[in-house]
């Protein structure tokens, strides 16, 4: 399945999701499969803001940074978007939990705080023990 379609389809899907209202996943375990998709979402938009940012594609559009673009194009906040950056970059470096966010068995919380760890004094013991 080409990228596009796939992106088409998660929409209709969510479309489909969003007309039946939210009754009808306001069951304990509705809740639990919407977080877990929430993370894999997540997951995916933080290693593709990463990638944004490396390639570079932005400076295009005279941006001076991958941030900035996006604020612009997305109309999100900045803070949430270097958010998206710090957690994308603790993926790169923590795998095993970066793997574990994809599945949806961590949070974007939980990564921003191991991101964290792995940029303080501890990120020698913690990389380690990715590992």
């Amino acid at each position: 399945m080409e990228l596009a379609s796939a992106l088409d389809d998660l929409s209709d899907r969510l479309a489909q999701a969003l007309s039946a209202g939210p009754a009808a996943f306001a069951d304990g375990e509705s809740l639990v499969r919407l977080n877990t998709l929430r993370s894999r979402l997540e997951a995916l938009v933080c290693q593709a803001t990463v990638s944004f940012e490396d390639s570079g594609a932005y400076a295009g559009d005279a941006a001076k940074t991958a941030t900035a673009w996006l604020a612009t194009k997305t109309r999100l906040p900045e803070q949430t978007i270097r958010r998206d950056l710090r957690v994308g970059r603790a993926m790169r470096a923590l795998p095993l939990a970066a793997e574990a966010f994809s599945a949806g068995v961590l949070s974007s919380s939980h990564l921003a705080l191991l991101g964290a760890g792995a940029r303080g004094r501890c990120a020698e013991a913690l990389v380690e023990h990715e590992q």
